[in-house]
């Protein structure tokens, strides 16, 4: 039986790997402790490592997303990381539903993923109520026809 102790925090992530085996009492553990973990320590984003798993079949599958799903009630976002090929092609031929999952091929993906969720898409004000000076505002133009200097 696999160890939960491999579930761990990087870069303000919970970082959980799916269990070897995916017998029922296994991924009950599984999710248990993620979803404990994830509960106790506030965590606000998860990765779910599937790379150790070559096969996974529609149950188990079914099992790990709905620990996604759960972990979602709880506040928390979820990142898939590390589908094999031979997993991602079983699971189209299955038909299982994939929509709404966040993937990323590799770990390092997966944390660059969140970090790019941080990235603010408009400029801030700053404490006066001003924009930053490097913030895109419309300068308004002088077209009189003459330079500046002969005003």
């Amino acid at each position: 039986m696999r160890d939960f102790h491999e579930i761990q925090i990087v870069d303000g992530c919970l970082i959980a790997p799916v269990p070897a085996e995916l017998e029922e009492a296994v991924l009950e553990g599984f999710r248990h402790k993620v979803l404990e973990q994830v509960s106790s320590r506030s965590v606000k984003r998860v990765i779910i490592d599937v790379s150790s798993r070559e096969i996974l079949d529609s149950s188990g599958y079914t099992a790990v997303t709905d620990c996604a799903r759960m972990i979602g009630l709880l506040g928390a976002e979820v990142v898939f990381v590390g589908f094999q090929p031979g997993v991602v092609s079983a699971l189209i031929d299955l038909e299982v539903d994939m929509d709404g999952l966040t993937c990323a091929c590799s770990m390092e993906d997966g944390l660059s993923l969140f970090r790019a969720m941080d990235v603010p898409d408009e400029p801030e004000d700053d404490d006066d109520g001003q924009q930053d000076m490097d913030s895109e505002e419309p300068v308004e133009s002088t077209e009189t026809g003459e330079d500046e200097d002969s005003i």
